[in-house]
């Protein structure tokens, strides 16, 4: 029988007890940094965002002269290696040429700049930096990097806007030599507005807060700057080269079909609205040149018709000479009408005499103009319906009603409609001597 090792037994029973003690201990809370410490371990997968959330809660705990006193450690310790604040910052952003083989090095910077670059702190620190809160009754009025934050803020905005517009260029870019009606009838402001917006969002931001208040803003309901703004890019665009000058010729072209005088057209040039008025006459007789090609070649091909009548033409000097008078010009103006629609008959003066005779000798009575009152009665009034629905459904109070595109609103059906498209359109040539 082996001996029995009474000794052994009561090791056994001190190692219980020793391992009851540890699990004691262990049961214990950590202190604050401790836990710190676990969090950080835990956390290091989430990157440098997530360990600059986990110092910040810390933080926030602490009282701000015990945050104080760290700074005032890690300032002490910036000093004895020879650094301080600007040559840390100057040195993490992107300052250092690190061999490749310092990977270490490069990975410790690395997640330290990252933790900066795209932390949520960082907008308040530069708010921070370009507004200090201002102590009380102290008489101090810190400075902080107002004017250097201030010219590069210009800066930046200044070159941004400038790629955006070298961007949107060839949107506006029309040489002035080629102008025609086609080209000018293309032109669609609602669809350029839109086109400029997205390409130069910085612009359109800046003057759009530049356009109204705030309070403004938010009280308007009805006024759009769209157009407004759109056309403060086009002028600029226009002061930068003369080729962009899509909407510069078409204003020429339409004020001076509406009247515009000589001296007020300068003042538009010179604003950058308009172009300049000698460009204004070649402009118009290019058009009318081609007008007339066009015209040449379409009697010949198309049914047409024409009517004239005579004009006076009011020249009007605003400063008068004895060879330089106000006058008034005579001349006639005749329109040529273009019918390209070929199932349309020409004009046939034997057969309309013919059915002249036939309704002179056998005119409309009362009761004829009764049955066609009956006849195209009831198409009238579901066209008669229909306007009035329309305009209920364009009021506000039915903007959100979920009916309002119903099948039962739709327009009724046409009884002689005319048709439409290029080929049926009636051209009008306006000619002047």
């Amino acid at each position: 029988m082996p001996p029995v090792h009474v000794q052994d037994d009561e090791d056994h029973e001190e190692l219980d007890d020793d391992d009851d003690e540890r699990h004691e201990d262990e049961d214990d809370p950590l202190s604050a940094e401790e836990q710190l410490r676990v969090d950080i371990w835990s956390t290091s997968k989430t990157g440098p965002l997530g360990r600059t959330t986990l110092f910040m809660n810390h933080l926030k705990t602490m009282p701000d002269l015990v945050i104080a006193q760290k700074l005032v450690n890690i300032i002490k310790f910036m000093a004895d290696v020879q650094m301080d604040t600007t040559t840390f910052l100057h040195y993490l952003s992107w300052n250092l040429e690190i061999p490749a083989a310092e990977t270490s090095i490069e990975g410790t910077i690395r997640y330290a700049r990252t933790a900066l670059m795209h932390s949520e702190q960082l907008p308040g620190i530069l708010n921070r930096w370009y507004k200090p809160p201002r102590p009380h009754q102290r008489g101090v009025r810190t400075r902080a990097a107002r004017a250097a934050m201030d010219a590069w803020a210009l800066n930046n905005v200044t070159a941004r806007i400038n790629r955006e517009m070298r961007l949107f260029a060839p949107q506006l870019r029309s040489p002035q030599k080629e102008l025609s009606e086609e080209h000018l009838l293309s032109i669609r402001l609602k669809d350029d507005i839109p086109k400029m917006q997205a390409a130069q969002p910085t612009f359109w931001k800046l003057m759009h807060s530049l356009s109204c208040t705030p309070l403004q803003e938010k009280r308007n309901k009805y006024k759009d700057h769209s157009a407004r703004i759109f056309m403060i890019g086009s002028m600029l665009h226009y002061g930068r080269s003369h080729n962009r000058c899509r909407y510069q010729k078409l204003l020429s072209i339409y004020l001076k079909a509406s009247g515009l005088a000589a001296k007020a057209n300068d003042t538009t040039h010179l604003f950058g609205l308009t172009m300049s008025q000698k460009w204004v006459y070649t402009g118009i007789e290019r058009i009318s040149e081609s007008n007339r090609r066009r015209m040449l070649d379409d009697v010949l091909k198309h049914i047409f018709f024409g009517g004239h009548d005579n004009l006076n033409l009011a020249f009007r000097i605003y400063e008068q000479r004895m060879n330089k008078q106000s006058h008034f010009d005579s001349s006639t103006a005749g329109t040529i009408y273009i019918v390209k629609d070929a199932s349309v008959k020409p004009p046939d003066r034997v057969a309309y005499m013919e059915q002249r005779t036939r309704e002179c000798t056998n005119p409309l009575t009362a009761l004829d103009i009764f049955h066609k009152a009956n006849e195209y009665g009831p198409r009238l009034y579901e066209q008669r319906i229909y306007m009035v629905m329309q305009l209920l459904l364009q009021a506000p109070a039915f903007a959100d009603w979920e009916y309002k595109n119903h099948s039962a609103f739709d327009r009724p059906a046409p009884v002689y409609q005319l048709p439409v498209g290029q080929e049926h359109v009636t051209v009008r040539l306006l000619l002047t001597r």
